[in-house]
């Protein structure tokens, strides 16, 4: 899958999550979005596998790759996974 089509993707589901979030979860909506955008690449190049299974087994895996993960990608995830 292709940078652009991961982006586009995963951009898509996260339009279609904030649709149907109340106004208070937006905030998370929008952190998700930023995460999503920071570490493509990233789970692109380590977490091809699990990109068709739940987030939280992509989320394991960039901790599993914590080392090579870019700094951007560590950034956006600090808070939550890294």
């Amino acid at each position: 899958m292709t940078r652009h089509r991961l982006i586009r993707k995963v951009s898509a589901l996260a339009i279609l999550a904030m649709s149907f979030a109340p106004v208070s979860a937006m905030a998370q909506a929008n952190t998700r979005a930023l995460q999503v955008r920071a570490c493509a690449s990233d789970v692109s190049s380590y977490c091809q596998e699990q990109m068709s299974a739940s987030e939280a087994e992509v989320g394991q895996c960039l901790l599993q790759n914590r080392s090579k993960v870019s700094p951007v990608c560590k950034r956006a995830l600090r808070p939550s996974t890294l």
